[in-house]
């Protein structure tokens, strides 16, 4: 009986010294300080790193610019657009930033009389980029119904990188 005593607390032991064992290797994989990029293939049971790549890299410098857009766009409407035809526009201002592109966009109701339209897009932003030297892409996509079907056309100007603050920014486009 002793003999079982003692045999079931070595059991009980080794038992305890596994699991404090397995639960101190787990802790030491949930808590790596440095994770490495990559794959584990499921049937081999092999884990393949991946190069970390310059654009991603935590030394990545980030500015913070943070504003208002204020774009006014002067459309001019084709002579098949008349004063009772629905014109919608859009507009998309985004980064070029290789690293944490950003965006905004609003649509607008454009209410016009004769030749030609113009419609203001008041848009906050908040964009995160690595060099200030990077432009901004604003497209301005401008669609109207008619008598005689639907018509539209986009518009796309590179421009410097907005400051930040209230910046006012003129595009012309047309339908």
């Amino acid at each position: 009986m002793i003999v079982r005593l003692g045999i079931a607390r070595v059991g009980v032991v080794c038992i305890g010294l596994m699991c404090i064992g397995l639960a101190a290797l787990l802790g030491s994989v949930e808590s790596s300080a440095h994770p490495i990029a990559g794959y584990l293939d499921p049937h081999t049971g092999v884990f393949t790193p991946v190069p970390a790549s310059p654009l991603f890299a935590p030394s990545a410098r980030v500015t913070t610019i943070k504003g208002t857009l204020v774009i006014t766009a002067t459309i001019t409407l084709d002579p098949n657009v008349s004063a009772g035809d629905t014109v919608n526009a859009n507009c998309l201002a985004a980064t070029n930033d290789p690293v944490s592109a950003g965006s905004v966009g609003l649509r607008e109701t454009v209410q016009h009389s004769g030749s030609t339209a113009t419609v203001t897009f008041t848009m906050p932003f908040l964009f995160a980029v690595t060099s200030t030297s990077d432009k901004l892409r604003v497209e301005l996509t401008v669609a109207a119904e008619t008598a005689s079907g639907s018509r539209d056309q986009m518009t796309t100007v590179m421009l410097p990188m907005p400051k930040s603050g209230t910046n006012a920014i003129r595009v012309t486009g047309g339908v």
